[in-house]
């Protein structure tokens, strides 16, 4: 016997909101664009298929792949036999963000147990009631916006810069024109009301990410990532200006992350101190601030306006000499120079750091 639902034209916005939050929250690696592959590889009864290799599998045409599933975008096939799930889409479709949108409402339907309430192996027109698959696809729509654009975590970019548009949404969240839109009308209608962001633990999930990505922006000189009030980089030492908080300038800069350079750090604990020695690997440093082994000064810290390691004589400079001249803060791991006074660090100045640009060249397979 074939199962029938009630449909109720009230759906229920605000727990669906819930369900895609609450999702993230126990899914979500914590990171922007929200990584639906990722999602995905964790759920032990749900598969990810693209309609080529469905339809290579098959000795199917794409357009029988169509037409078997009933959409020309994607489909949740559920498995009763096994209660598993085949998250299916059409991968020759172009629109990068179109196919985002499409696997995060095929992921609404799979989280609302819409298969299961109807006893379908795949929801379409065909076999469900006009009410039934209305309903089903604007709560899978409903659910997909909040899992790709999840308002407590927008609310935080709300609030830091004063203002949101539909092109930071588009960008950060890697959604469409449409959505993006869709979701500065849903602010300005939660704005009428004195509100800003929806408030769920999900934001947490987000927390240092969202932290990071504020707090910090990509050197234009040697393209390495340093805090925004830093008044200097960290790598090459050029000055930098105090960072503009605004949307365009935010953009800008995470267009640049795609450049960024990644200098070899060496791992330090929070006082500074590293686990083994940086030059000779000595592993038995006991707190020492100088290695009983090779002798390098092993934690990096400003040094200030020290010029070159060597004197008139051509003789190395002693770092003893050095200590005390520059503002002694405890710098990181990779830190050529002081991000406050620009003065030159412990490390650099022993050479157990590269200038910055011959490390960039050598991982780039540059000739020097």
């Amino acid at each position: 016997m074939t199962k029938t639902i009630t449909i109720s034209n009230n759906i229920d916005y605000k727990e669906i909101k819930e369900s895609a939050y609450d999702f993230l929250d126990k899914y979500s690696n914590g990171r922007l664009p929200i990584n639906l592959l990722d999602i995905i590889n964790k759920i032990d009864n749900l598969h990810l298929i693209k309609y080529t290799r469905f339809a290579r599998d098959r000795k199917l045409k794409l357009k029988e792949v169509c037409e078997l599933l009933q959409s020309e975008d994607g489909a949740l096939w559920y498995q009763t036999a096994t209660d598993t799930y085949i998250l299916l889409y059409n991968d020759t479709i172009t629109n990068k963000e179109r196919i985002r949108f499409t696997v995060a409402h095929e992921l609404g339907h799979y989280v609302l147990k819409h298969n299961e309430k109807t006893e379908k192996t795949i929801l379409s027109r065909y076999n469900l009631t006009e009410d039934e698959y209305n309903t089903f696809e604007k709560e899978a729509n409903f659910f997909a916006k909040h899992l790709l654009v999840p308002f407590p975590v927008l609310g935080n970019y709300s609030l830091f810069f004063h203002q949101m548009d539909a092109r930071f949404i588009r960008i950060v969240f890697q959604v469409s024109y449409s959505v993006a839109n869709y979701v500065i009308g849903n602010l300005k209608s939660m704005s009428s009301f004195g509100l800003v962001k929806d408030g769920h633990d999900v934001e947490n999930r987000f927390a240092k990410y969202i932290d990071t990505s504020q707090s910090t922006r990509i050197c234009q000189t040697c393209y390495s990532k340093i805090n925004r009030n830093s008044n200097y980089c960290h790598i090459c030492s050029t000055e930098q200006r105090k960072g503009s908080s605004t949307l365009d300038a935010y953009l800008d800069n995470r267009e640049r992350e795609e450049e960024r350079m990644r200098y070899y750090k060496y791992p330090l604990d929070e006082d500074g101190f590293p686990n083994s020695c940086p030059r000779c690997g000595n592993e038995e440093l006991n707190g020492c601030v100088f290695c009983n082994v090779c002798g390098v000064y092993v934690r990096n810290i400003c040094l200030g306006d020290c010029g070159d390691n060597y004197d008139v004589w051509g003789h190395s400079v002693p770092i003893q000499e050095q200590l005390a001249n520059g503002c002694g803060k405890s710098l990181a791991g990779n830190s050529r120079y002081c991000p406050d006074c620009g003065g030159k660090s412990s490390y650099f100045f022993q050479g157990l750091l590269k200038n910055w640009d011959i490390e960039k060249k050598e991982s780039e397979g540059l000739p020097f």
